[in-house]
């Protein structure tokens, strides 16, 4: 053995079993006090309180850190006892969040018809998990016992465990702050709220589904990453109001915007429980963790009561308050948002056709407010690219109407034959090209016109039809647009015809022909 190789250490000094114990002893005190407690006094209801589900939360997870930093889950004597402790702090951590609903559910004045049914809903996920917990911990007994640990001679006391009642409040005398910016920041929260909504389309749950329907949606609709994702886009709405509206001058004001921050924390709460117990399902529940653990595990937990309050109670029940928000949030949007006119010209390139008329859509349903789109006498909804596609049809008639007065009269005297007809309609065709009122995307040559005449001689007046009927023709073809400066108004929320504006100055994204090109800077969020 060389130098070099006498000089390497371990990073850590491996030791018995035996010696762990010694040192986790010291460490269990906590843990094995709410055992006893649960134990002495588990089937009394009062005693689940937030306290007590926050000590078993606490207490777990210095528990857990302690058996991971010596690597007990990697070791066969321990790493039960360690999945147990993990349990407990989901289990707990679940409860406590379903207890801090109930306490705080008539803070959030959320005047919400289905009351009754989320109670008795919330009761039974409550039972349930009081049930998981006084199993698990009944199974961290048997296990302490297994492996030597001595319990402590007290259980906890009850009175230090039990929740002061909440039903009284400090007087509120923080003076209100006012900003000018008070009605703009509630738009931009409504409008941020709707955004949120669209993006998390598939985890919209408004039924209830069977355990072999949540089975298959597991991972790729259900994971802890996607909900992970959900918690903070939820968790950003409720940051960004509670830093901007709460407590000011509008918000006592408008009693829409409590209600609508409500839904927003229990929506938040909800996804907190369904992503904790998502996780507890993937560790636990999976193929990927050790099979005995796993199966030990699956007889204390039923794993599908986990899945159906996962998803038939915590996202359900998220989707019902995520919607009742949403109606409150269109409802601020239509009495906040700074309604304005602008005028501009149609896409160059053959007008409000799909990719335009989409965009636009997007920048509308970007901020979820209402705009307008004029045309002449006619009112088109700009947040529905159908509408605005529909709109394309009479610009294309108007489009006709005004070439119509640019074709020139044919002034030679005498019939016309069939054979000359089609020369002298390529002659103006190509006179309306050169004075650009016509945009060729292909050149165009005399065999490209369909100069439908049944007759053998017409007379120079049939001429400027049979020139209108032509170019129809071609544009329907695709082969030619008509250029003139037609302009359309757009009416709504000032933040989307912003947009709109900057959208218009670029072209609607395309050039002449039709190609796409760079969409400016503001207007980014319309890449996705």
């Amino acid at each position: 053995m060389n130098k070099r190789q006498t000089m390497i250490k371990p990073l850590k000094r491996i030791i018995s079993e035996q010696e762990f114990l010694s040192l986790f002893q010291k460490q269990t005190i906590e843990i094995l006090k709410i055992c006893f407690y649960l134990k002495e006094k588990g089937g009394k209801y009062h005693i689940y309180t937030k306290r007590f589900y926050g000590n078993i939360t606490t207490q777990s997870k210095i528990l857990e850190d302690f058996l991971d930093d010596y690597g007990a889950k990697n070791n066969l004597t321990w790493i039960y006892f360690r999945e147990l402790i993990a349990s407990a702090r989901y289990m707990g951590y679940s409860a406590y969040i379903v207890k801090h609903i109930q306490n705080r559910y008539a803070l959030y004045e959320l005047r919400d018809e289905n009351k009754k049914n989320f109670f008795e809903q919330t009761k039974k996920v409550q039972d349930f998990l009081n049930s998981a917990i006084k199993e698990v911990f009944r199974c961290i007994t048997d296990e302490a016992l297994r492996l030597g640990l001595k319990f402590p001679k007290e259980s906890l006391k009850e009175d230090d465990l039990l929740d002061v009642a909440s039903d009284k409040m400090l007087p509120h005398n923080v003076n209100e702050g006012f900003s000018i910016k008070e009605e703009e920041n509630v738009v931009k929260i409504a409008s941020d709220y709707l955004n949120t909504m669209k993006d998390y389309e598939d985890l919209k749950f408004d039924r209830i589904y069977s355990v072999e329907e949540i089975e298959a949606m597991i991972p790729d609709h259900i994971s802890e990453e996607i909900l992970r994702s959900f918690e903070l886009s939820i968790q950003n709405l409720q940051s960004v109001y509670d830093t901007y509206v709460q407590h000011t001058k509008i918000e006592n004001e408008n009693a829409t915007l409590n209600s609508m921050r409500g839904c927003i924390a229990i929506a938040l709460h909800l996804v907190e429980i369904a992503r904790t117990l998502t996780h507890f399902y993937e560790r636990h529940e999976s193929e990927i963790r050790n099979e005995i653990v796993r199966e030990n595990i699956k007889r204390i937990i039923d794993k599908n009561k986990i899945l159906d309050c996962i998803v038939n109670y915590c996202l359900f029940h998220c989707y019902h308050y995520l919607e009742k928000g949403e109606d409150l949030a269109s409802d601020l949007l239509k009495r906040y948002v700074l309604v304005d006119s602008i005028e501009v010209g149609i896409p160059i390139y053959m007008g409000f056709h799909v990719r335009p008329a989409s965009l636009i859509m997007k920048i509308v349903k970007h901020y979820g407010s209402e705009v307008k789109m004029n045309l002449d006498d006619e009112v088109y909804d700009a947040s529905s690219a159908l509408d605005i596609f529909r709109a394309n049809e009479k610009i294309s008639v108007k489009k006709r109407q005004l070439i119509l007065k640019e074709i020139r009269p044919y002034k030679q005297k005498g019939e016309i034959t069939c054979e000359q007809v089609k020369s002298i309609i390529y002659r103006e065709l190509d006179r309306l090209v050169k004075e650009e009122k016509i945009f060729t995307y292909e050149d165009l040559n005399p065999d490209d016109l369909t100069c439908k005449v049944e007759k053998n001689f017409i007379s120079p007046e049939e001429i400027k039809p049979l020139v209108a009927e032509e170019i129809k023709h071609l544009m329907v073809a695709g082969k030619i647009d008509i250029r003139f400066d037609i302009k359309v108004t757009f009416t709504g929320d000032k933040r989307a015809l912003k947009d709109i504006e900057a959208l218009a100055r670029a072209n609607y994204g395309e050039d002449e022909k039709g190609n796409n090109i760079e969409l400016p800077i503001e207007i980014h969020y319309l890449r996705k």
